[in-house]
């Protein structure tokens, strides 16, 4: 009996070491994008120039207090996250944008969402973490 309730201690202890939250928080850099180009009138070669661009320079950190920094090709964005009570939907918002994403698949080395901005922009990407340490 003693032996059981050790090991459930320890299965439990396991299991709250890899919350979503503490799986999320820590520097992320895309590893592959794709979007729906016609929306944004590009041709496949732009699109495929500017995919190159956001996978060579987009990185993202999550912060135990619910902020972000987000690092795009061309500047910095600054905001608030938070997850849905199911938890497997990311919501940003900063000062002029936000979006909701839809998270495929989560753990301390990749991270894989669907997202909707508020301009109705779909993207797919997958985050690879920079780091695997919590923040």
């Amino acid at each position: 009996m003693k032996y059981t309730l050790l090991i459930c201690c320890c299965l439990l202890g396991l299991v709250a070491c890899n919350t979503p939250e503490k799986m999320l928080c820590r520097s992320w850099h895309a590893q592959d994008v794709d979007f729906d180009e016609t929306k944004l009138y590009y041709d496949r070669d732009l699109k495929g120039k500017i995919i190159q661009q956001l996978k060579d320079s987009m990185e993202v950190t999550f912060n135990k207090d619910h902020t972000y920094r987000l690092k795009l090709p061309d500047r910095y964005e600054v905001g608030t996250w938070r997850f849905n009570a199911t938890k497997d939907t990311l919501f940003t918002n900063a000062e002029h944008s936000g979006a909701a994403s839809k998270i495929n698949s989560l753990n301390k080395q990749f991270l894989n969402v669907e997202t909707m901005d508020k301009n109705d922009m779909y993207m797919k990407l997958i985050w690879a973490a920079t780091d695997t340490k919590k923040k």
